[in-house]
């Protein structure tokens, strides 16, 4: 018996309405920038929709460049990073810039992960997927995939986001803790949206930093610590193997092989704050400093395991019911 799949999601599993959507992983260990190409490349030639949670930007760039064209041709999709990386921050940006009474310039998010009383460990599957993304960056023809699927330079603003230190406090509205910029893909998914949003929509891009909330002035200086010196042994092969053999005494328990518990992804939640600055309509963008400011606050569940199921899910049915909706170029 044959069975005709509209849409691939790689890395959850599930029945949509009237079709089949097929889990190709089930394992933790999504592992994208090794495994991943196979699935895109299945799915396109197959004719059907891909959708994943990759949180790796040399990837999901990767793919746009090598399919792109085909993806084109046969009429699919293919979406990645459509988890907790990076739907929430994404969708709050476009949130607020088509909310924003006025012309919305800059955007600064800041994410907040909510432990409960009994702690939350990170899969390690996610580990992995911080040696391999790390590892990455210094991949040249990385950096030339990038160069070709953005062209265009956007024209830079004479106004962006503000300059701050990668160790600072902040104390805007509900959102008061220490932060540190957020090295995950936010950023990266962000500014390909704008990019689109300007060559293809004529809409202004807006610029984007993005920044993660952290607890006391010493928890966060010693998680930068440790994310500094995790990052500098991720980028040899010898030190990068000694890593990923050994990711519970590497990260000092923050990162377990089982993951959290139910009754920990039960008490886990997030916030994720958007800070946006710009001009009133009767302005001219640039013309000064920004005058105006608004403010948007995503609230969710558990991140990790609630929040992501949930994202992908909500891609799939968009995919599914509203594909005469999405753009076609």
């Amino acid at each position: 018996m044959s069975c005709r799949y509209d849409i691939v999601v790689y890395g959850a599993t599930g029945f949509t309405g009237a079709y089949i959507v097929r889990a190709l992983a089930t394992s933790p260990l999504f592992k994208y920038i090794l495994y991943g190409e196979a699935v895109v490349k299945a799915a396109v030639e197959n004719g059907a929709n891909h959708v994943d949670i990759s949180g790796e930007p040399v990837f999901l760039e990767r793919m746009v460049h090598k399919y792109s064209e085909a993806a084109k041709e046969k009429g699919v999709y293919i979406l990645g990073a459509c988890g907790f990386d990076s739907i929430p921050c994404d969708m709050g940006v476009e949130f607020l810039k088509r909310n924003f009474d006025g012309t919305l310039g800059c955007v600064e998010t800041f994410a907040r992960f909510n432990k409960g009383v009994a702690g939350y460990p990170v899969n390690t599957g996610t580990y992995d997927s911080m040696l391999l993304a790390i590892a990455s960056l210094w991949d040249r023809g990385a950096r030339q995939v990038h160069r070709e699927i953005t062209p265009n330079p956007m024209p830079q603003p004479k106004y962006g986001a503000p300059c701050r230190f990668p160790l600072t406090r902040q104390k805007l509205g509900a959102q008061n803790a220490w932060n540190v910029p957020f090295v995950g893909p936010d950023k990266s998914i962000v500014d390909r949206s704008q990019y689109y949003d300007f060559h293809v929509n004529n809409k202004r891009a807006v610029q984007i930093k993005t920044y993660m909330c952290r607890g006391s002035f010493i928890q966060t200086a010693l998680s930068t610590l440790w994310l500094s010196i995790f990052a500098f042994f991720a980028l040899f092969s010898p030190t990068r193997k000694f890593l990923k053999a050994h990711p519970e005494c590497c990260s000092f328990g923050m990162f377990r092989r089982n993951g959290p518990s139910k009754q920990q992804i039960g008490e886990a939640s997030f916030d994720y704050f958007f800070y946006g600055a710009g001009w009133a309509r009767d302005e001219t963008p640039d013309a000064t400093r920004p005058t105006k400011t608004a403010v948007a606050v995503c609230h969710g569940p558990d991140p990790g395991y609630v929040g992501t199921a949930a994202c992908i899910t909500a891609a799939a049915l968009t995919l599914l019911d509203d594909k005469d909706k999405l753009p076609k170029e």
